[in-house]
Protein backbone atom coordinates (compact mmCIF):
# COMPACT_ATOMS: atom_id res chain seq x y z
CA UNK A 1 0.00 0.00 0.00
CA UNK A 2 1.39 3.68 -0.78
CA UNK A 3 -0.46 6.91 -0.03
CA UNK A 4 -3.36 4.64 1.32
CA UNK A 5 -4.46 2.69 -2.46
CA UNK A 6 -3.02 -0.53 -3.11
CA UNK A 7 -0.45 -1.56 -5.83
CA UNK A 8 0.55 -4.74 -6.84
CA UNK A 9 4.38 -6.16 -6.93
CA UNK A 10 4.93 -4.91 -10.58
CA UNK A 11 3.67 -1.82 -9.94
CA UNK A 12 5.49 -1.12 -6.88
CA UNK A 13 8.81 -1.97 -8.96
CA UNK A 14 7.77 0.51 -11.46
CA UNK A 15 7.24 3.32 -9.59
CA UNK A 16 10.22 2.54 -7.46
CA UNK A 17 12.28 2.71 -10.71
CA UNK A 18 10.64 5.59 -12.81
CA UNK A 19 8.81 7.67 -9.87
CA UNK A 20 5.27 7.00 -11.73
CA UNK A 21 3.19 4.62 -13.41
CA UNK A 22 3.00 4.04 -17.16
CA UNK A 23 0.12 5.55 -18.99
CA UNK A 24 -1.18 2.06 -19.67
CA UNK A 25 -0.38 -1.10 -18.48
CA UNK A 26 3.19 -3.02 -17.34
CA UNK A 27 4.68 -6.06 -19.04
CA UNK A 28 6.30 -8.91 -17.39
CA UNK A 29 8.53 -9.97 -20.55
CA UNK A 30 9.03 -13.17 -19.56
CA UNK A 31 5.38 -13.70 -18.95
CA UNK A 32 6.01 -15.02 -15.17
CA UNK A 33 3.81 -12.60 -13.22
CA UNK A 34 6.02 -13.58 -10.04
CA UNK A 35 9.15 -12.23 -11.81
CA UNK A 36 8.69 -8.41 -10.66
CA UNK A 37 12.70 -7.61 -11.47
CA UNK A 38 12.80 -4.70 -13.65
CA UNK A 39 14.75 -5.77 -16.33
CA UNK A 40 11.63 -8.12 -16.46
CA UNK A 41 9.45 -5.29 -16.85
CA UNK A 42 8.33 -2.78 -19.34
CA UNK A 43 5.25 -0.16 -20.28
CA UNK A 44 2.90 -1.17 -22.63
CA UNK A 45 -0.31 -1.15 -24.01
CA UNK A 46 -3.17 -3.78 -22.87
CA UNK A 47 -3.49 -5.30 -27.00
CA UNK A 48 0.66 -5.29 -26.45
CA UNK A 49 0.08 -7.19 -22.90
CA UNK A 50 -2.38 -9.58 -24.19
CA UNK A 51 0.02 -10.64 -27.37
CA UNK A 52 2.59 -11.50 -25.11
CA UNK A 53 1.11 -14.74 -23.79
CA UNK A 54 3.08 -18.03 -22.83
CA UNK A 55 0.56 -20.34 -22.29
CA UNK A 56 -0.69 -23.04 -24.46
CA UNK A 57 -4.42 -23.98 -25.04
CA UNK A 58 -5.61 -26.78 -23.55
CA UNK A 59 -7.15 -28.20 -26.38
CA UNK A 60 -3.33 -27.75 -28.41
CA UNK A 61 -2.03 -31.18 -30.05
CA UNK A 62 0.58 -29.91 -31.92
CA UNK A 63 3.05 -28.31 -29.14
CA UNK A 64 3.52 -25.28 -31.00
CA UNK A 65 0.85 -21.89 -30.70
CA UNK A 66 -0.81 -21.06 -34.18
CA UNK A 67 -0.58 -24.65 -35.26
CA UNK A 68 -2.88 -27.60 -36.13
CA UNK A 69 -3.02 -30.41 -37.66
CA UNK A 70 -5.25 -31.56 -40.75
CA UNK A 71 -7.17 -34.93 -41.28
CA UNK A 72 -4.52 -35.75 -44.59
CA UNK A 73 -1.46 -35.48 -42.38
CA UNK A 74 -0.07 -31.91 -42.63
CA UNK A 75 0.20 -29.03 -40.39
CA UNK A 76 -1.71 -25.46 -41.02
CA UNK A 77 -0.18 -22.33 -39.56
CA UNK A 78 -2.67 -19.55 -38.66
CA UNK A 79 -2.15 -16.33 -36.39
CA UNK A 80 -4.45 -13.89 -34.62
CA UNK A 81 -2.78 -10.52 -36.45
CA UNK A 82 -4.58 -7.17 -36.34
CA UNK A 83 -6.84 -7.95 -38.83
CA UNK A 84 -8.35 -11.07 -37.46
CA UNK A 85 -7.13 -14.67 -38.59
CA UNK A 86 -4.72 -15.20 -40.73
CA UNK A 87 -4.00 -18.64 -42.71
CA UNK A 88 -0.30 -18.76 -42.99
CA UNK A 89 -0.34 -21.89 -45.06
CA UNK A 90 0.21 -25.96 -44.78
CA UNK A 91 3.25 -27.51 -44.38
CA UNK A 92 4.78 -31.33 -44.18
CA UNK A 93 6.03 -30.58 -40.72
CA UNK A 94 4.44 -29.29 -37.35
CA UNK A 95 8.11 -27.66 -37.10
CA UNK A 96 8.20 -25.75 -40.75
CA UNK A 97 3.93 -23.88 -39.62
CA UNK A 98 5.66 -23.06 -36.25
CA UNK A 99 8.32 -21.04 -37.98
CA UNK A 100 5.61 -19.48 -39.92
CA UNK A 101 3.88 -18.66 -37.19
CA UNK A 102 6.51 -17.33 -35.96
CA UNK A 103 7.62 -15.42 -38.72
CA UNK A 104 4.08 -13.59 -38.87
CA UNK A 105 3.70 -12.76 -35.45
CA UNK A 106 7.74 -11.00 -35.30
CA UNK A 107 6.41 -9.02 -38.38
CA UNK A 108 3.33 -7.94 -36.55
CA UNK A 109 3.87 -7.91 -33.07
CA UNK A 110 7.83 -6.81 -32.63
CA UNK A 111 9.25 -6.93 -29.19
CA UNK A 112 6.37 -8.11 -27.82
CA UNK A 113 5.61 -11.57 -29.91
CA UNK A 114 5.54 -14.70 -28.00
CA UNK A 115 7.38 -17.35 -30.25
CA UNK A 116 7.57 -20.93 -30.83
CA UNK A 117 11.75 -21.10 -31.43
CA UNK A 118 12.55 -17.37 -29.36
CA UNK A 119 15.65 -18.51 -28.96
CA UNK A 120 16.01 -18.27 -32.83
CA UNK A 121 14.84 -14.76 -33.16
CA UNK A 122 16.92 -12.14 -34.83
CA UNK A 123 17.05 -10.05 -31.42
Amino acid sequence: MLDKRFYRGHQVAFIYMTGELPANDIDHINGDKSDNRWANLRACTRAENLCNTHKLRSNNTSGFTGVAATPNGKWVAQAKLRGGYTYLGRYKTKAEAAAAYDKAVLADRGEFATLNFPQESPS
